[in-house]
């Protein structure tokens, strides 16, 4: 087959995976712009997944290693973002309805409890899929 039948053979949910990290990694680039950077290096296990399959194109279709690939590839990344704003938002819900902001301390213990929650959501999942 070639690969222009298979792209256009690929499931929708593929095609939505695909819309859904690219959305995802511009906005990424509102809230921290090094995290975007380095999703760059994405691109190259992407690349070798393609080079892999295109010699291997007669043992599978492109849709089938497709949805493997990006179960594993994209479902980490997506699911700690979406941890990460749902959690941070109610952090900061907390700490706006105690009033906690008023003071120097909780100022900087927001600080430190975000940063914890946001690296802890990271571990969390690469301990669950690894």
């Amino acid at each position: 087959m070639e690969i222009r039948e298979e792209i256009q053979d690929l499931n929708h949910w593929i095609y939505c995976w695909f819309i859904t990290s690219t959305i995802a990694w511009l906005a990424s680039f509102i809230w921290m712009w090094q995290f975007s950077l380095s999703c760059l290096l994405f691109v190259i296990p992407f690349c070798v997944f393609l080079r892999w399959w295109n010699k291997n194109r007669m043992h599978c279709s492109l849709d089938h290693a497709m949805q493997a690939f990006i179960h594993g590839f994209i479902n980490i990344p997506i699911l700690s973002m979406i941890a990460a704003f749902v959690g941070l938002f109610l952090l900061t819900m907390l700490f706006l309805l105690t009033h906690l902001f008023s003071f120097t301390i909780g100022s900087f213990l927001y600080i430190i409890m975000a940063i914890t929650y946001y690296v802890s959501i990271e571990e969390a999942l690469k301990l669950y899929f690894a």
